[in-house]
């Protein structure tokens, strides 16, 4: 975890931003597209607010924290699951995306053969955030009975969403959350049309037509090709760090308000180098709202 202590990343009022810097794949689901991000950002729904800049935010305080792309551990009221991804939908519903722990035991009892996949649609499943049978979400641990984090491992180096971009376990995770979003983009958009290609081959196959196979083909690689061009115009704004894309506003820890000094440090801030992207008057102008709007001056 980075951006300070955290043990439940979904307490005390935390909710979940979904990492598109983390990109793992794009759904071809043309009702309902979504994104597969590795990691996420915790932070306290109350105390953040956009800044007006794609994948930038306001933090009020400390306590904005990023997960390190390795498996989480969720406690749901009546199940535990392990946690490999997010799933951001079109709609903007964020999704946990993992498999219940009592299947993940179940699935070593019978492990795969070493280059086969899994079906992640009968194996995994996603549940929807907020959810009020959520208790907690942290690092995955060894239990005293199970070696979870190698069963973890296991199933990763058979799901082909992990796969196909060369992660292998939770230490090629972490390796994949820290890469830059240019070439993760593009790393998994060339997967997403390979996969389409050769779904598109099958078809044709099946269907003894070299035609469909070639204009199925075809038609991936132009729209494949569309969409890594939208994701790239705003690679500029998803470059940084997540992490560095949450702009913390100091606090006085007495009042629990942002200070004069405070508001006009990060002021200054979005005019340096690190923040030549952002339109920084518009942010300036909507920090200002928002601690005009709350009357949250010290």
């Amino acid at each position: 975890m980075s951006g300070g202590p955290t043990s439940n990343l979904v307490a005390d009022g935390r909710f979940i931003i979904p990492n598109k810097a983390s990109l793992l794949a794009v759904t071809s689901d043309v009702e309902e597209p979504s994104v597969f991000c590795l990691n996420f950002a915790s932070v306290v729904q109350k105390n953040t607010y956009s800044a007006g800049v794609l994948g930038h935010y306001f933090h009020f305080g400390q306590g904005a924290t990023v997960s390190s792309g390795e498996p989480l551990l969720a406690k749901f009221k009546e199940l535990d699951a392990v946690i490999f991804a997010t799933k951001l939908s079109n709609a903007g519903v964020t999704y946990l995306y993992g498999i219940t722990v009592e299947k993940l035991i179940e699935f070593m009892k019978s492990p795969p053969a070493a280059t086969a996949v899994v079906d992640e649609m009968k194996l995994l499943q996603s549940w929807k955030l907020p959810n009020e049978n959520l208790e907690s979400l942290s690092k995955l641990e060894n239990s005293e009975t199970h070696k979870l984090i190698d069963y973890a491992d296991k199933l990763i180096s058979h799901m082909p969403l992990f796969k196909r971009l060369g992660i292998r376990n939770h230490t090629h995770a972490k390796a994949w959350a820290e890469k830059a979003f240019e070439p993760t983009v593009k790393k998994v958009l060339v997967q997403m049309e390979a996969a389409e290609r050769t779904t598109a081959k099958e078809r044709g196959h099946r269907a003894a037509d070299a035609g469909d196979s070639a204009a199925g083909g075809a038609k991936a690689k132009e729209r494949w090709a569309l969409v890594q061009q939208a994701l790239l115009t705003v690679n500029k704004f998803y470059d940084d760090p997540l992490i560095d894309r949450i702009i913390e506003v100091p606090i006085d820890e007495t009042t629990g308000k942002p200070t004069a000094d405070g508001v006009a440090k990060v002021k200054a801030d979005l005019g340096c180098a690190r923040h030549t992207h952002m339109l920084a008057r518009d942010a300036h102008c909507l920090l200002l709202e928002y601690i005009h709007r709350a009357r949250i001056y010290c």
